[in-house]
Order: structure tokens, then sequence, then C-alpha cells
């Protein structure tokens, strides 16, 4: 191998160590690690992957494509890292595809009562802005 075919294993290696971790840490702290959620209070692009996954995982594609349709995405993804094949045009394409689902979801499901469109009273943002404007 050459050298820097190393480096981009180690480095792709590297990257999914540190994925796994912050997965399994937003498993088990309440509300998560979405710094969209948490400041300002609306639901990020990827806002209930990770409920979504889980549903997968224990085979309840109802529940998972419930959660985000484009459950199917990381483990594509996944696959281009170790194998190389993430092209610049098909992350142009992910990151399109991301944020369309999540316009999408954003007009015709927020805000919900039914996780993960809902929204977040306690973030910072909201908290402020009625801290300054509605004592």
């Amino acid at each position: 191998m050459q050298r820097s075919t190393v480096k981009k294993l180690k480095e792709s290696k590297t990257f999914m160590l540190a994925a796994g971790v912050i997965l399994l840490l937003s498993m088990f702290l309440d509300q998560g690690l979405c710094l969209i959620k948490r400041i300002y209070g609306i639901p990020c692009p990827a806002c209930g992957m990770t409920r979504a996954t889980l549903a997968l995982l224990r085979l309840d594609l109802q529940q998972a494509f419930h959660y985000h349709p484009l459950v199917w995405l990381p483990p594509l993804v996944l696959v281009g890292i170790l194998f190389h094949k993430l092209s610049n045009r098909v992350c142009i394409v992910i990151a399109v595809l991301i944020v369309g689902v999540w316009i999408v979801r954003m007009i015709t499901m927020f805000p919900s009562q039914i996780s993960p469109m809902v929204f977040n009273e306690t973030a910072i943002i909201p908290s402020v802005i009625r801290f300054l404007f509605f004592k």
C-alpha cells in the first residue's frame, strides 16, 4: 500500500470511531448531541437518524422510516468511505438529498407533537427571546 492510502485508511477508521462514540453518547444523554436543536430549538437535517438506525437494527422498518426517511443512507455512506468511492459529486448529491428531505419534513411535519419533529422550547435562542421580550 502507498503511504497516502494507509493515511486515508487510518483517517477513515478514526472518523468511524468518532462517529460510533458520538452515536453511543447520544443514546445515553437525555437531549442528545444535536447542537441545532439545543441552540435554535428546531430539528436538524439528521434529526431522528439515531432512533431510525436503532429501529432499523430491530428490523422495525416502519418506525425507522418514520423517524428519518433517509435511514438507508448512512450504511451506504459507510461502505463508500470504506472503499473510497465517495466522489465530490456523490457527496454533493447526498448533501442536497439530506437538505431536501429536511425542508420537506419542516414544511409538512414541523412543529409536531410527534418526535423527532418537535420544537425544543428549552433551547438557548427561544429561552433568550422569551426572557428578553416576554417576561
